[in-house]
């Protein structure tokens, strides 16, 4: 959480964790109900409801109606998914630093270790939710150059 947080400040956004938490859920999630989403993040759902509150004074979340029960769903807005987009190309781009730095003699057991790891992390990570869009497009290749490189090969990073 230290590197995304770091991510954070470097596009000039004030954010909380737990609202960080959110944003991530929605993009991975899509549109949900706000018991759910507090469901999913282990909070109590009164402060889902403030939470979601100020994301959408931000501009960061939008509210839309349903008509089955009266209430609404809230989804990342452009502004979100832009930040959210944003945070995962720099986190990638960080990684790839850090996996670049770990002595190459070493780097296939720690980049092959986060492989298992990534498929490890189970369903609820990977949705049929998750968007294509520009920005995480260009955090693949650096994160495919990292799980498909020798030991003698440059990551060159944008």
């Amino acid at each position: 959480m230290v590197e995304t947080l770091g991510s954070l400040a470097s596009v000039g956004e004030e954010i909380t964790v737990p609202q960080l938490r959110t944003l991530l859920s929605l993009s991975t999630r899509g549109a949900q109900d706000v018991k759910p989403l507090a469901d999913a993040l282990k909070i109590h759902e009164a402060a889902m409801v403030r939470l979601c509150t100020r994301l959408v004074a931000r501009g960061l979340v939008v509210r839309i109606p349903t008509l089955s029960n009266h209430g609404s769903l809230v989804a990342l807005s452009t502004a979100g998914r832009r930040l959210v987009d944003d945070v995962i190309y720099r986190q990638a781009l960080e990684f790839a630093r850090v996996v670049e730095r770990v002595p190459a003699i070493e780097r296939d057991l720690v980049v092959g270790a986060l492989a298992v790891f990534a498929r490890s992390a189970g369903p609820e990570t990977r949705s049929a939710n998750v968007d294509h869009s520009p920005t995480r497009i260009r955090a693949i290749p650096a994160m495919r150059a990292l799980l498909h490189r020798r030991n003698d090969e440059a990551i060159h990073l944008a």
